[in-house]
């Protein structure tokens, strides 16, 4: 579990490095960052070459439903679609899912935070999920039907953004902007924290508050591609040409979770959890990181929904007998 914690701490963010790239010239011994990044690549890495030999070994036995996944149609490829090896292969296979997974796991315990630190909001969006859903469990397709969980989404993502210091962006050559001099090579951070916790951009900036995006209606979309920066919700996704290209994917995972979290379970401190809760009190990183301990406790809110809950997840294992494990097991993790 320590090499866990660890390597999560590799995120952008994470370490001092981030806001002074000279600390990469220290020696290794200095550097303990390295070495956790060294071990996060090594396992993830390895990880992915056994998913691309197990896609491989599925093609040689002709089972034709690994055909048109992304590893699939590019082992089928004569020339691989011009990738070098199939360690390349892997790590680009790796970025389809670690890129949503590590800021999916940091939203949904964002979201879990508020709703334990705000049990009024909770409430509120219960009864307005209840309201549309009734007793089926909600799908992403309700999304727009129920306006506070949009409201709650773009709060989520000002107040926690997932990558709180963005990740770093290298001037291509020289610039100058505001008249500073950005010499080529610098390394620029869109503090995403910092922005959305601006009090000339948000009252009470660190008050959780969903109804502070009553009236805006944009899509995330369309905020993304506004050209007035004012005018954007938040920038958890970043900006520019760089902006994240998931986002899409992200909204429709997260959105779903939120509203099967709150229509399934009460959200509550654990037991002997020292109330009001402050975030500081148990957040192991910087803002926007996972802590390394989540003092919640959820409960189903009647056998039904519980039924329903567990029902749902018979289906969908069942849909997909022949997929592989994602699980990277502790056990991959090269020793520090």
């Amino acid at each position: 579990m320590e090499s866990e914690i660890q390597i999560l701490n590799t995120f952008p963010g994470s370490n001092i490095i981030d806001l002074l790239p000279a600390l990469a010239k220290l020696p290794l011994f200095l550097k303990p960052w390295e070495k956790w990044g060294r071990a996060r690549y090594h396992r993830d890495v390895n990880w992915a070459m056994k998913r691309v030999k197990a896609v491989e070994d599925r093609l040689e036995k002709g089972d034709s439903s690994f055909e048109n996944t992304f590893i699939g149609s590019v082992l089928q490829h004569e020339d691989m679609r011009g990738l070098a090896c199939k360690e390349e292969l892997a790590i680009l296979s790796l970025g389809l899912i670690v890129g949503a997974a590590d800021t999916s796991r940091m939203t949904t315990w964002a979201f879990l935070e508020a709703m334990m630190m705000f049990p009024e909001v909770q409430a509120k969006a219960r009864e307005e999920i209840d309201r549309v859903v009734g007793d089926r469990i909600p799908l992403y397709d309700d999304f727009g039907r129920i306006p506070y969980v949009r409201m709650m989404m773009k709060e989520l993502w000002r107040w926690r953004p997932p990558v709180a210091l963005g990740h770093p962006h290298i001037t291509a050559r020289e610039l100058e902007v505001g008249g500073y001099r950005l010499p080529k090579g610098a390394r620029l951070h869109i503090n995403a924290y910092a922005i959305g916790h601006d009090p000339a951009r948000h009252e009470d900036p660190d008050r959780f508050w969903p109804e502070r995006y009553q009236d805006d209606v944009t899509t995330t979309m369309e905020s993304i591609n506004s050209q007035d920066p004012t005018k954007r919700d938040h920038f958890a996704f970043g900006a520019g040409r760089r902006v994240c290209p998931g986002y899409h994917v992200a909204e429709r995972s997260f959105v779903t979770t939120m509203m099967r979290i709150l229509w399934a379970f009460d959200v509550a401190p654990a037991p002997g959890t020292k109330t009001p809760l402050v975030f500081a009190d148990y957040a192991g990183a910087l803002p926007g990181n996972p802590a390394h301990d989540m003092p919640v406790k959820l409960r189903c809110r009647s056998e039904s929904r519980k039924a329903t809950v567990l029902r749902t997840m018979a289906e969908q294992n069942a849909v997909r007998p022949n997929l592989i494990p994602l699980n990277m097991g502790e056990s991959a993790i090269p020793p520090l």
